[in-house]
Order: C-alpha cells, then sequence, then structure tokens
C-alpha cells in the first residue's frame, strides 16, 4: 500500500477562522491527532484503508460539499476510537466497506452525513455513548443502515434509511435510544429492531423537548416522571420509537426484543409483516400509531406484561388487528378494522383490561378471548365483524360488559359450550 500524505494544512486569514481554533484543510486521508476544525478542500478518494481516522478530542469535520469516495477494498470513510466530542457536518460517503465506524466514543454529533452503497453497514457504533445520527440518509449499504453493539443515548432523527440489504436500524444492548422523524423503507430485514435492551439505566433519562406536543396538555413534570425511572426502579426510556415513516421493509416494521420500558408512538408503519412486534417486554408503552397492509398481525405481543397499547389505528392487516399474548396490560381506545382475522385477539394472558376499543368489519371475530382468565372486556365498539362480536373460548373469571355489540355474521356474544364462571352481563346487542 502506498502511504498517502498527511493533511495538508493551508494557512488561512482571520475570515477563514472558524471559532478559536485555525482551519486545517484536508485534501488526502489522514490521522487526525489534533483537537480543532478540518474542512474537506477536495474530494478525497481511497482504493484501501481508512479515509479519516480521529484520535483527538474536540474534533470538528465539515464537507463543505465534498465527499468521501472508497470503493469495496477499502475500510470506513471515517473511524474514531476513544474520542469524544466529535463533530462531522456536511460530508458525503460512498462506496466504502463502512460508511462510519466508531467505538467507545461519547458526545459525537453527526450532522447531514449521506451515506451510500457502502458493502457494509452505514454506520456502525460500539460501546458509546450520546451519539447523534441527524438530517442525513444510508441508502443501498449491503449490510445494516444503522448498527449499535451496547450503547447509551444513541439517536436517529429526521434521517433516510432505506434500500439497505439488512435492517434499517438493529440495536443490541443498547439503552436510552430514540428514533424520531425518520423514514424507513424498502429494507432487506426489519425496518428498526431493537435487542436485549440492558435491565436499568443507573439514571434518570431526560425527556426529549420535541416529544413534549406529542402529550397535549400533560404537565411537563409529569411526563419526565414517565420517562424517566419510576417508583418501582423501571426506567421507561428503553427505546423511544416517535413521528416516523417505516414501510415496505422485509420483515417487521419495529421489533423490540428483552427491553423494560419503552415507548413506540405516532408512527405510521405499512406493508410489514407485523408491523409492530414486541417479544418478551415490560412496561412499554404504544400508542397513536397507524399499521396497515401487514401481512401477519398489526400489532403483535407475544409474551408482554405490563404495558399500554392506546390510540392505534390497525387496518387491512392479513391476520389480527391486534394479537396479545401476556398479563396485566391495558387495550385501550385502539380501532380494528378490516383485518383479516380477529380485530383483537387475547391469547392466554390473565388480568388484561380491554377497554373502549373500536371493531368492525373483520374477517373472523371483533374480540377473540380464548384460554385467557380474569380479563376485564368493557365499554367497546364491536360492529359487523364476519364471525362473533365477542368470542369466550376455554376462559374462565372474564368481565364482559357494556360492550356495544351487532351486525355479527354469526353470534354478536359467543360464550362456548364448556365455559363457565365469566361475568356477561349489559351489553347491548341491538344496534
Amino acid at each position: 500500500m502506498i502511504a498517502l500524505p498527511a493533511a495538508f494544512a493551508v494557512p488561512v486569514a482571520a475570515n477563514d477562522r472558524l471559532g478559536p481554533n485555525s482551519v486545517t484543510y484536508l485534501t488526502h486521508s489522514t490521522v487526525i491527532d489534533d483537537p480543532g476544525v478540518y474542512v474537506l478542500r477536495t474530494d478525497i478518494s481511497a482504493s484501501d484503508g481508512d479515509g479519516l481516522t480521529v484520535t483527538a478530542d474536540d474534533v470538528t469535520i465539515l464537507g463543505a460539499g465534498h465527499s468521501l469516495v472508497g470503493s469495496p477494498e477499502a475500510g470506513s470513510a471515517i473511524t474514531a476510537d476513544g474520542v469524544s466530542n466529535l463533530h462531522v457536518e456536511g460530508v458525503s460517503i460512498t462506496g466504502w466497506w463502512n460508511g462510519l465506524t466508531f467505538a467507545d466514543v461519547d458526545g459525537v454529533t453527526l450532522t447531514g452525513v449521506h451515506i451510500s452503497n457502502a458493502s457494509g453497514d452505514g454506520v456502525r457504533l460500539s460501546e458509546s455513548t450520546d451519539v447523534t445520527f441527524a438530517a442525513g440518509s444510508v441508502v443501498g449499504s449491503t449490510g445494516h443502515g444503522v448498527v449499535v453493539t451496547t450503547g447509551r443515548d444513541i439517536t436517529v432523527s429526521e434521517s433516510t434509511l432505506s434500500d439497505n440489504g439488512g435492517h434499517g436500524i438493529a440495536m443490541r444492548d443498547s439503552r436510552a435510544s430514540t428514533v424520531h422523524a425518520s423514514t424507513i423503507t424498502d429494507n432487506g430485514g426489519v425496518g428498526i429492531r431493537v435487542d436485549s435492551v440492558p435491565e436499568r439505566a443507573p439514571a434518570r433519562a431526560s425527556l426529549p423537548f420535541w416529544m413534549i406536543p406529542l402529550y397535549g396538555d400533560v404537565p411537563v413534570d409529569v411526563l419526565a416522571e414517565f420517562f424517566g425511572q419510576s417508583s418501582d426502579g423501571v426506567d421507561s426510556q428503553a427505546l423511544v420509537v416517535t413521528n416516523n415513516t417505516i414501510s415496505d421493509n422485509r420483515y417487521e416494521g419495529v421489533l423490540l426484543v428483552g427491553a423494560t420500558g419503552g415507548t413506540i408512538a405516532n408512527n405510521t408503519v405499512a406493508n410489514a409483516t407485523d408491523g409492530i412486534h414486541l417479544y418478551s417486554v415490560s412496561w412499554a408503552a404504544v400508542t397513536g400509531n397507524t399499521i396497515s397492509g401487514s401481512t401477519d398481525d398489526g400489532i403483535a405481543l407475544s409474551r408482554v406484561n405490563d404495558s399500554t397499547i392506546s390510540g392505534n389505528t390497525m387496518v387491512d392487516n392479513r391476520n389480527d388487528g391486534l394479537y396479545l399474548f401476556g398479563d396485566r396490560n391495558a387495550l385501550l381506545d385502539n380501532t380494528a378494522s378490516k383485518n383479516g382475522d380477529d380485530g383483537i385477539d387475547v391469547d392466554s394472558g390473565a388480568d388484561n383490561r380491554i377497554e373502549a376499543n373500536a371493531a368492525y368489519n373483520n374477517g373472523d371475530d371483533g374480540v377473540f378471548v380464548r384460554e385467557a382468565n380474569v380479563n376485564i372486556v368493557i365499554g367497546n365498539d364491536l360492529r359487523n365483524n364476519a364471525d362473533d362480536g365477542i368470542d369466550l373460548r376455554g376462559a374462565t373469571g372474564n368481565s364482559v360488559n357494556n360492550n356495544t355489540v351487532c351486525g355479527s355474521t354469526d353470534r354478536d356474544v359467543q360464550i362456548r359450550q364448556g365455559v363457565v364462571g365469566n361475568d356477561v352481563h349489559d351489553n347491548n346487542e341491538s344496534c
């Protein structure tokens, strides 16, 4: 390999200075080992090795309209290991193995960074904290768009992750992560996948300022308490996914596995397998999402406990609108319509509350309670479903009352033979 010259430093006039530090202009691949501001003077190309390697704290890299251009045999366009206070802005990156590779970094902002056609992953973060990828994009990577292993306070906002061969965003062992106002489409894996979130965070998580308007008149101190550590020690901000457009990914739109706490709110999810899938999760909130076109369920909750699912709309999904396997959950004010199977399917759970939901024109039951005990089904509006409005099968100790149920193809309220011990009364079947 031919050694390339180090950064080419050009003397600058006073009006060329950015802040208190002089500018160093870059023309070749190099190691940045001093704090300061570094500006690309031209496009930088490399056929092997890394592009810019950052080994100093307090570094700013500005693209100034230029690009880092690599090849499949090259390494990463920008790498950093063990540094803090790194800012990268306005850089276009194309054709490297990985776009950005950072390990053990803290306090990193990546703004307006656009990565395309990486042979590996677009962005790789490991053992890192307080990293923000904003107003950027990762398009056409062979691997994942953004991949995080063991991180904290990782944020992806107002960015595009599309046409990548793997997941749009993949996180493992990462806590207090946020994905906000981004477009995540046409990826070859899951739109957003988060696995094995650590049990606890050592400190209260802050409430992002952009989430405040989402909750109307709820006082800020109440919201802060919700997103911080609650009295039972649960840190609810394991994951925050809000206001994203997530569509046409090969598998789930959002998949959260093995987490305590998390908020998935106000997203539009279309054409996934399951639109939103939570597995082995507790103390989560899934609210205000619109899910359509799933080849399986709109929302699938598997081994999910102590969570709130509210204000979601599930329409035209091939299987259930909302499927639940778990205990002590609240399903409130959701709408399930035109789904291929049940509007709401409660499977083998106990102590769940199914209240004020609407389920209509579904291909099977409005609400199906099977092998599920001591649940409350109250105040729901269940109309024109293709089988039963409410179906109790192998279920004991459930309270089913004050529901509006009519227009069912079979029975409005179906209590299967041998099912006993349920309190079914005051349901309106004459609407």
